[in-house]
């Protein structure tokens, strides 16, 4: 799938597509060409997302700490936040591990393991 966009949009290859695409363009660029209109545009999912992050934080003592555990796209898209810049796949790997701060609508980078 991902190579097929990579071409129409004239990357000469996957990896230089994905470098140039922030998380929340790839989610939309998704929702775009969804043929049964069921993907969610990075904005939409980004505000649900957060939702479901004040619901963790209000249900938590004290609005403390809580452990989530996340899949690799959202994972890219919290370090984008937080950074600025696109996680690597050794930043994104199955057992990686993000020390986040979440307050209000920003993420902070606090180690990543």
């Amino acid at each position: 799938m991902w190579s097929g966009f990579a071409t129409k949009l004239g990357y000469p290859s996957v990896p230089d597509f994905a470098a140039d695409q922030t998380p929340s363009e790839l989610q939309t660029l998704l929702h775009d060409h969804d043929a049964d209109g069921l993907a969610e545009s990075g904005t939409e999912f980004w505000t649900r997302y957060q939702g479901g992050l004040q619901e963790v934080v209000a249900a938590t003592r004290d609005q403390g700490t809580a452990l989530l555990v996340v899949d690799p796209a959202t994972m890219r898209m919290i370090r984008y936040l937080a950074t600025g810049s696109m996680a690597t796949r050794e930043e994104i790997a199955p057992s990686a591990v993000a020390v986040v701060t979440y307050t209000g609508d920003k993420f902070t980078l606090q180690a990543s393991h």
